[in-house]
């Protein structure tokens, strides 16, 4: 196995770790995710095996970020490269789900051969359980992409038309501003 940069550390962090689905398989899982007992959304992804054990990157990700990769909105690069608090954990996991050699590891110094080659979006069919949440977190992400993109104009009526419209402004003064704007 590779030389990894890290300090060793005896547990994970993650308490009651409990498989929500595979994300990406191939001959066996490669990006597994899990909540522990807090609802942390946790990541499993293989990245190098010898006779003994296999290797993962273990990381915590935000719900919106596992949401983006599943949407395709976010490469498996970047995910891997943005764990929440900076942190990926190195675990060594034998046949009989034995964890060793645990390693904290930040990102920063994360060897580029454990590093997603290129960038690789989620191809897989989306597993069940993220169908509704998925549409719901289209529908936010909508929101707030509107909300971060949205141009924010403040119309104040015509002179003439103040006394009268309690500082609204008629749709005729509106078109005639976004039509001079637009053009």
């Amino acid at each position: 196995m590779e030389q990894i940069r890290g300090e060793n550390i005896t547990v994970l962090p993650f308490r009651e770790l409990k498989k929500v689905s595979d994300l990406i398989s191939f001959d066996g899982p490669i990006l597994s995710h899990f909540k522990d007992k807090y609802g942390k959304d946790v990541l499993f992804y293989w990245v190098d095996v010898d006779d003994d054990f296999n290797r993962w990157l273990v990381f915590q990700v935000s719900e919106s970020q596992l949401y983006k990769y599943l949407s395709k909105n976010v490469s498996l690069n970047e995910l891997v490269s943005s764990p929440l608090n900076d942190i990926l954990y190195s675990v060594e996991i034998g046949d009989k789900l034995e964890y060793k050699n645990i390693t904290q590891i930040f990102k920063d110094d994360l060897i580029d051969v454990y590093k997603p080659e290129g960038n690789y979006f989620f191809e897989s069919d989306l597993p069940v359980y993220y169908s509704k949440k998925i549409e719901d977190y289209q529908e936010s992400f909508f929101v707030e992409t509107l909300l971060d993109t949205a141009m924010y104009i403040k119309a104040e009526p015509s002179k003439k038309a103040k006394s009268k419209s309690m500082g609204l402004v008629d749709m005729l003064q509106a078109s005639e501003f976004l039509f001079g704007y637009g053009s």
